[in-house]
């Protein structure tokens, strides 16, 4: 796991990103304000929330519905959408 600042990020975003997704590394991006965040390869953010999902006792799942992360999501909300 990689910690890091902002304004590091921000400057070296396409760097940061191929790290992710070729080496599998999780980044915990460090804010000024609001709390940190972390970039994580989507195939294995996928596999967390399908492993938690199946960990669940079987009378609190739900049939899968596509959710935030399917392939067909464009945007991630609208306040990104600009």
């Amino acid at each position: 796991m990689i910690e890091t600042t902002y304004a590091h990020v921000a400057a070296h975003l396409e760097q940061i990103m191929d790290e992710v997704s070729q080496n599998r590394d999780i980044v915990i991006v460090q804010r000024a304000e609001g709390d940190d965040v972390a970039l994580i390869a989507a195939d294995e953010l996928r596999g967390l929330l399908e492993t938690a999902h199946l960990l669940r006792p079987p009378q609190e799942r739900r049939a899968p519905s596509g959710g935030p992360l399917s392939r067909s999501t464009t945007a991630c909300s609208a306040s990104i959408r600009g």
